[in-house]
């Protein structure tokens, strides 16, 4: 009865026709017998014309019969070939379902015409194993489901390694509100991947970037005190999907004081500086705030303020005297103004022979 892979067949329109046909021509036999000389009752035949006429109202109050018969077949690696025995004649269509076998949820792949019973489902992935089902639906609703039948989707080369090596590793608690996500992921087959990456509040995060081409992904102004739920899935081109295991950490709550500045240049207690140097030094803040700095110096070994706010972790100074020994300081400030005070470090400048 049906030919067609790629789009279905349909009942010829005659034979719908010839079963509405039938229905009047009963009714025609029914009229014919009440109007013959041997009925008695004119009222009796207007009740049952109108009782007959009842009858073939185009309204459904039942649902109708589940189809049977179902079975799916791989045709290709995106192409599941689905027929089932149609066993209603009061449907308006049909709706068929499909699940991937991991997953609970079912989704409606196609709804369909009436006095179908083959379709070809090419939005299959390769390589997954399905489950299908089929109902029938009118006005009244849809039928109980069709028999279930599963398939497997041949392969196209193969599925990515699963996103592993996560940073921040999992459950971590001491993480900045601006801080770096990163993960390590390969393929078998050598093939270019991208990424899909969730972030959220709870152990369903949602999608923040697709098709993101890096293995790191910087995130900005965090909440504090907050966990964070976070998940990678790796994508080859043939759209193979793997995912990695719902990670989970926690930001530092706000407030927390920079960490204090290290690696003083000039090294603490050098001798034979220029008399015009660029001191330097190194500094992270627990919170990854941005931070500036009050810079102090002078000959005294409680150097003066020379400098507020500096935005840079470096400050050249000119025209220092010669054999002198020098006194320095940076104060780390962050946005919530907490300050934290390196030690006092101290150069000697060169001294210059005539």
């Amino acid at each position: 009865m049906l030919t067609g892979a790629s789009s279905p067949d349909y009942i010829d329109t005659n034979e719908r026709n010839i079963l509405r046909d039938d229905k009047f021509h009963l009714l025609g036999r029914r009229l014919m017998i009440l109007s013959s000389p041997k009925s008695n009752s004119g009222l009796l035949l207007l009740i049952v014309i109108l009782f007959s006429c009842g009858d073939h109202t185009t309204k459904n109050d039942v649902v109708p019969v589940a189809p049977s018969e179902f079975h799916a077949t791989a045709l290709s690696s995106n192409r599941v070939y689905l027929s089932w025995q149609d066993n209603s004649t009061d449907e308006t269509g049909f709706d068929i379902y499909r699940r991937p076998l991991e997953l609970v949820f079912w989704t409606k792949v196609v709804r369909l015409p009436f006095n179908i019973e083959t379709f070809v489902d090419s939005t299959a992935a390769d390589s997954t194993a399905y489950m299908y089902y089929v109902s029938a639906f009118n006005a009244a609703g849809s039928s109980e489901p069709s028999n279930y039948s599963t398939v497997t989707t041949p392969s196209i080369g193969h599925a990515p390694e699963i996103p592993f090596d996560q940073i921040p590793w999992n459950g971590a608690d001491t993480v900045a509100i601006n801080t770096m996500l990163s993960w390590r992921c390969s393929d078998p087959d050598g093939d270019t991947l991208v990424f899909d990456v969730k972030l959220g509040f709870n152990q369903y995060p949602e999608v923040i970037r697709q098709n993101w081409p890096d293995t790191t992904l910087y995130m900005t102004l965090l909440r504090p005190d907050t966990t964070y739920y976070w998940q990678v899935i790796a994508i080859d081109p043939h759209n193979h999907r793997v995912a990695s295991p719902i990670w989970h950490f926690r930001t530092l709550s706000p407030g927390h004081p920079p960490n204090v500045p290290i690696n003083p240049v000039p090294f603490n207690g050098v001798d034979s500086i220029s008399l015009n140097p660029t001191m330097s030094w190194s500094c992270t803040d627990i919170d990854g705030d941005t931070l500036v700095y009050d810079i102090k110096f002078s000959t005294s070994f409680i150097p003066a303020l020379i400098h507020q706010n500096w935005p840079d972790t470096s400050f050249s100074m000119t025209g220092l005297q010669q054999n002198t020994v020098y006194y320095w300081q940076v104060i780390a400030i962050d946005r919530y103004n907490h300050h934290t005070p390196s030690p006092v470090w101290w150069f000697r400048t060169i001294t210059t022979i005539k």
